[in-house]
């Protein structure tokens, strides 16, 4: 699993031990990042929409689909929130 994505697991088990949502998030994620094979700062808009087509042909219901894509977005959200805070700490 890629380093930002393993924080991002660690950091939602520390925030809630006894949830199930950090393994949840991370087999979501793992998935996505292996069937694309780049990391969080290669992804683009057609990786996201090739992705949707993947799963759609997988056969996978439209509830898993979406549920995926949230995950996807708000690892993304938060890896380009983190990117502009080196970027504003640099300067």
């Amino acid at each position: 699993m890629l380093p930002e994505i393993e924080s991002f697991v660690s950091w939602l088990r520390r925030k809630s031990p006894q949830s199930s949502t950090a393994v949840h998030y991370g087999s979501d994620l793992k998935l996505f990042f292996a069937w694309i094979g780049k990391p969080c700062l290669d992804v683009k808009v057609q990786d996201i929409d090739a992705y949707i087509e993947h799963c759609q042909k997988e056969g996978h219901a439209i509830g898993t689909v979406n549920r995926r894509l949230c995950r996807l977005a708000i690892i993304l959200s938060v890896f380009f929130i983190c990117m502009m805070n080196m970027q504003l700490a640099i300067r």
